[in-house]
């Protein structure tokens, strides 16, 4: 139990980080232009 719990929790941060660096990419696009 808590190995699929720890994995979920790095999953989750992953996704969380993943989406937050994409969304800042897209952030300076539009400020670049």
């Amino acid at each position: 139990r808590i190995g699929r719990f720890q994995v979920n929790v790095i999953y989750v941060k992953w996704h969380f980080y993943s989406h937050t660096v994409i969304g800042a990419a897209i952030y300076r696009r539009k400020i670049a232009r």
